[in-house]
């Protein structure tokens, strides 16, 4: 008797190449990892975007690896066009600037301030304006100037917040070569108008008491 059994090897070879009824590769991925997995599925989308279906898990690294170091550096230079300072200080900022002794004495503030603002050099104006400031805290006998104390000294002798913010903002412009902006000498002008505003008033109050006292002996 003849057998008539013949096997269909075009339908095996579908078969084969139909995912659906690839049992021992699901029986090979049960002890696959998600990183695995993920390789696997990178390296088929790499191969169908470069027609090349041999891409391995160590290709798929290699890839991954390359595209980090890509994007990282891509961050980097993100930042550093952003944010120039976060990566260099300002060396012009420091270079330009000439140091000189902060005295309070000597010196027409206004005009020099305003010499300062017309070459939108802020960071004398910046200077300057906390001197001045400085110049009527000394007169009205609220701090004992000397020449060699810190912004910090003075903040404990007159207790104002106005004032500590104003002497922080003078120490971080004037000693750690940050380049000085606008909106910074707005911010100390506002300040130094909000300390010199209370001075005023207090004086005023006391010299209005003094005279009352007077007034009734």
């Amino acid at each position: 008797m003849t057998d008539t059994l013949t096997i269909d090897t075009a339908a095996i070879n579908a078969w084969r190449a139909n995912g659906d009824y690839d049992y021992e590769r699901e029986i090979a991925r049960s002890g696959e990892t998600v990183w695995d997995r993920l390789n696997d599925a990178i390296g088929k989308l790499l191969g169908k975007l470069f027609g090349n279906s041999s891409i391995d898990s160590n290709d798929v690294n290699t890839i991954l690896i390359i595209i980090g170091i890509v994007l990282l550096l891509a961050l980097v230079v993100f930042i550093i066009y952003k944010r120039p300072a976060v990566f260099f200080r300002n060396k012009k900022a420091k270079t330009d600037y000439k140091v000189t002794e902060d005295t309070i004495y000597g010196i027409d503030f206004d005009k020099e301030i305003s010499r300062a603002i017309e070459r939108k050099d802020w960071r004398e104006a910046v200077r300057l304006t906390y001197l001045k400031l400085l110049r009527k805290l000394s007169d009205g006998k609220l701090i004992d100037w000397k020449i060699y104390k810190t912004p910090t000294q003075y903040a404990h002798e007159f207790i104002n917040s106005d004032f500590r913010r104003l002497s922080n903002l003078f120490l971080r412009i004037r000693y750690s070569g940050v380049e000085a902006t606008e909106d910074d000498y707005v911010t100390m002008n506002s300040l130094a108008k909000s300390v010199e505003t209370m001075v005023n008033s207090d004086a005023n109050e006391e010299k209005a008491y003094f005279s009352g006292k007077g007034g009734r002996q």
